[in-house]
């Protein structure tokens, strides 16, 4: 399905702000790393929460989230075309950018995918999450966010890591502190080997 709105600019001549969506940002200076989520909230579920998790206290991060009562997908920015102004500036500021996207399960509801042009710390999150018992594949074609313009290549060494969760593993992760800790303990531990 087409996203109804193909950058912030259209989005925001029909959406308000506190009332249709949300932005949560902290810039953390010291930090060389983004953890993003610009599909949060309503739109893609537990994307917020594990940004949030992965980010801790010392990374910067960013959530654009859906608060409707309905029809959050309406707010989805493809994320080459993901142009919102606060994250552009943050995704600037730091070396790398890693966004946490869902996707629907169809016939696989366990593995992450990763993508990006970071294909190094791809495979490096890849080995920690497999290594945290989670299944990642930094080879699948389905979601590669090899567009320069995707928000997640968009730091300052222009390359960055997609991750894509299973709706069944977001849902987990939400129910269970125990294993969103694990998850984004995962991919920490890739981002500071």
């Amino acid at each position: 399905m087409a996203d109804r709105f193909s950058s912030f600019s259209e989005l925001v001549h029909e959406m308000v702000l506190d009332r249709d969506f949300r932005i949560s940002s902290i810039e953390r200076p010291d930090s060389t790393f983004l953890v993003l989520a610009p599909h949060g909230g309503k739109i893609e579920r537990g994307t917020s929460e594990l940004t949030r998790a992965i980010a801790r206290n010392d990374l910067s991060f960013y959530v654009f989230e859906g608060i409707r009562p309905a029809q959050n997908k309406d707010l989805h920015i493809t994320s080459h075309r993901f142009d919102e102004p606060t994250a552009l500036k943050l995704a600037e500021r730091c070396a790398k950018v890693i966004g946490i996207h869902g996707r629907k399960n169809r016939e696989d509801s366990k593995t992450t995918y990763l993508g990006g042009l970071d294909q190094q710390l791809a495979k490096s999150i890849e080995r920690e999450l497999s290594k945290g018992g989670f299944f990642a594949d930094s080879t699948n074609r389905e979601f590669p966010a090899e567009n320069p313009n995707n928000i997640c290549n968009r730091g300052s060494t222009s390359s960055g890591v997609q991750l894509e969760l299973p709706l069944a593993l977001r849902k987990e992760l939400l129910a269970s502190n125990e294993l969103m800790v694990r998850y984004a303990s995962a991919v920490r531990a890739a981002l500071f080997n």
